[in-house]
């Protein structure tokens, strides 16, 4: 993690083998963010085990031997950081004070590419002025949810589409969409971890077919043709929370035509038969056309958006973009 930095404001230091004063500062944190939708009690044990773990690394904010805050933060693939849960105890709130724990954290575990919680005990202005002060911008991320008591609208498309489960050779062929799909998009930036496209769009394709995000369902995972040509997928998971579809991609090539609305109606009337009770997704806040489809299939806002933000000179591209 290399040396961590002293300044005028305190000094970060790092986790040691006694996890206890971090543990009990982050639970004081989580209760103490603010963050739209989330509740603290279903969220704290994913936390501990992460912290216990060491897939989380971070480091208590101490000034004159006193622990006044705490950053925790991970690494996500070649962009940077990301900085999951920052805290200041009341009396050391100031934007001076964040300004220097950010700074601390970039010195100490590298570039940061993401903060993913706010600045608990500033206004907006003032976390906005600091956030920017350091080079990033706001982007927000909301949960959409949909009853599968719902009805389902007659499936879109014409007789030369088939819309199909997923089956394991298509795994290439899903990957290609998605890496088309996505190029030069906000989206993904999020979760970034080659800088080769195709290479990404393998391993993000991939770690959701094995799992990596919870158990995939091929079956209601769906791969739209158009005259035997692959147009468009999407892919779908059981979360710790519920069924949710993790990714949707259509091939530029074949935009506007529904692609996409064909294989959410797939999944939907998949799910449904299935006797899954709700499905669930996310989508960036800028991404305008996405929330115009998944709104027109019956799903609506639950969750967010939430407050978080990007490094400008590390992700190119705003969430308007899409």
């Amino acid at each position: 993690m290399g040396r961590f930095p002293t300044n005028v404001a305190g000094t970060l230091v790092p986790f040691g083998r006694k996890l206890e004063e971090p543990i009990a500062l982050a639970k004081e944190a989580l209760w103490s963010v603010p963050v739209p939708d989330l509740v603290p009690s279903e969220h704290w044990p994913m936390v501990e085990t992460r912290i216990r773990s060491g897939e989380t690394s971070g480091g208590v904010w101490k000034r004159e031997g006193s622990a006044r805050g705490i950053a925790l933060w991970e690494r996500r693939g070649p962009l940077g950081v990301t900085v999951g849960l920052i805290y200041l105890r009341p009396a050391e709130v100031s934007a001076r004070g964040y300004r220097s724990l950010l700074e601390a954290v970039a010195a100490s575990a590298g570039p940061l590419a993401f903060v993913s919680s706010p600045l608990p005990g500033l206004t907006l202005a003032e976390e906005a002025s600091t956030m920017r002060e350091l080079g990033f911008a706001p982007f927000g991320r909301s949960e959409m949810t949909r009853p599968l008591s719902t009805p389902v609208g007659a499936l879109a498309g014409s007789a030369d589409r088939r819309v199909r489960p997923f089956r394991p050779e298509d795994e290439a062929v899903v990957a290609k969409i998605h890496e088309k799909a996505y190029q030069g998009r906000f989206d993904r930036y999020l979760f970034l971890e080659e800088t080769d496209p195709t290479r990404d769009a393998e391993s993000a394709v991939h770690g959701l077919v094995q799992g990596r995000w919870g158990p995939f369902r091929p079956e209601a995972s769906m791969v739209v043709e158009e005259k035997g040509i692959p147009a468009g997928s999407d892919l779908v998971v059981d979360s710790p929370r519920g069924v949710l579809i993790a990714d949707v991609a259509t091939d530029p090539a074949f935009a506007g035509r529904g692609v996409g609305r064909s294989a959410l109606e797939g999944t939907l009337r998949a799910l449904k038969s299935a006797g899954a009770g709700l499905v669930r997704l996310a989508v960036t806040e800028g991404n305008r056309r996405a929330i115009a489809l998944y709104e027109r299939l019956g799903f609506v806002r639950s969750g967010g958006p939430s407050r978080e933000w990007y490094h400008t000179g590390r992700i190119p591209v705003a969430p308007e973009a899409d």
